[in-house]
């Protein structure tokens, strides 16, 4: 969602406009945020720092999400 959707709020795209905003497109930073699967392996990083409590909670709502894609209702 980070990479592609806007998000609640248009927080991810807000986001995005920051990176572009503050580093030059050839950091790394910039790069990664336009590559899924550079970005995903951050923010697993990150979520891995996480109370597993949390984590559940965003397992959940992630599954949701890819359920939600394919056309499940």
């Amino acid at each position: 969602m980070v990479w592609a959707e806007d998000g609640p709020a248009d927080v991810f795209q807000r986001l995005r406009d920051w990176v572009y905003g503050a580093f030059d497109p050839d950091h790394w930073v910039a790069r990664g945020i336009n590559c899924p699967l550079c970005l995903s392996f951050w923010l697993a990083g990150l979520v891995a720092l996480l109370p597993a409590g949390l984590v559940r909670v965003l397992a959940v709502a992630g599954a949701v999400a890819l359920i939600f894609e394919r056309g499940g209702e």
